[in-house]
């Protein structure tokens, strides 16, 4: 499960938005929002990888977010 919270939080740390991560990954926001809220579905693991480069996590960082 996905800790929501923490996500918003480093994706607002670097100046980007929920919806310009979400193009990046290919995906509406909506969809990014949905897995944001972990409604049924999780960010693949591509898509969390691009997600750490991205917001230039560490490993236990990104360990904490993407397995909450």
């Amino acid at each position: 499960m996905v800790d929501g919270n923490a996500l918003r939080k480093k994706i607002s740390e670097h100046d980007f938005t929920e919806e310009k991560l979400a193009e990046m990954l290919g995906m509406s926001q909506k969809i990014f929002n949905a897995k944001l809220r972990s409604c049924g579905s999780c960010f693949s693991i591509k898509e969390a990888k691009k997600i750490v480069i991205v917001l230039e996590l560490e490993g236990k960082e990104a360990a904490r977010i993407f397995f909450a």
